[in-house]
């Protein structure tokens, strides 16, 4: 039985390449936020209203976050479920900021694009708080992705992406 070996094209090894960079960045990320997830005992009052979400209380009408804690908060307590919500958000926006700066300016300055977002600490801190920004953050970030693909390609399906995300984040933030 012979095996069929696929040739890649320089193109294909470079993208190889980029997305393993991912790995190690990702690795870097989830490393230096879990690690860190309960040296900051005291949390914001705003963390517990947050949880405590419901449809009776129109002043804040934002529940995307706390619907979205629900399922986590089956299995851990409420603020470390927050604060891993808010480190899959944050990574999240990092790859999207890498998708970004790749689209925009090629795939070295995406690297540097997204070591920096690791390394910020504005941006450790929100990742690591019970807060609704690290989720907008995300979604604001994967909308202006999707609509920068959307300009690019003329992809309607971009569009309808972009504009189904951009919902999600104002169902994010009051």
């Amino acid at each position: 039985m012979q095996t069929i070996e696929k040739k890649l094209t320089p193109a294909d090894r470079e993208n190889q390449h980029y997305y393993s960079g991912y790995l190690l960045t990702g690795s870097v990320y989830f490393l230096t936020r879990f690690l860190l997830i309960s040296l900051n005992s005291a949390e914001f009052t705003d963390a517990y209203h947050l949880i405590a979400w419901s449809p009776g209380i129109p002043m804040r009408w934002h529940p995307l976050y706390p619907v979205l804690l629900k399922p986590l908060m089956l299995w851990i307590d409420p603020i470390y479920a927050g604060r891993v919500l808010s480190i899959l958000c944050g990574f999240g926006a990092m790859i999207m900021i890498g998708e970004l700066s790749r689209e925009l300016y090629g795939q070295r300055p995406s690297k540097y694009a997204c070591w920096l977002y690791i390394v910020s600490p504005l941006i450790y801190q929100l990742n690591l708080r019970v807060l609704t920004e690290s989720l907008f953050q995300f979604l604001m970030l994967a909308s202006a992705w999707m609509l920068l693909r959307f300009f690019k390609n003329n992809d309607d399906r971009s569009g309808s992406l972009f504009i189904f995300v951009s919902g999600l984040a104002m169902l994010t933030r009051p």
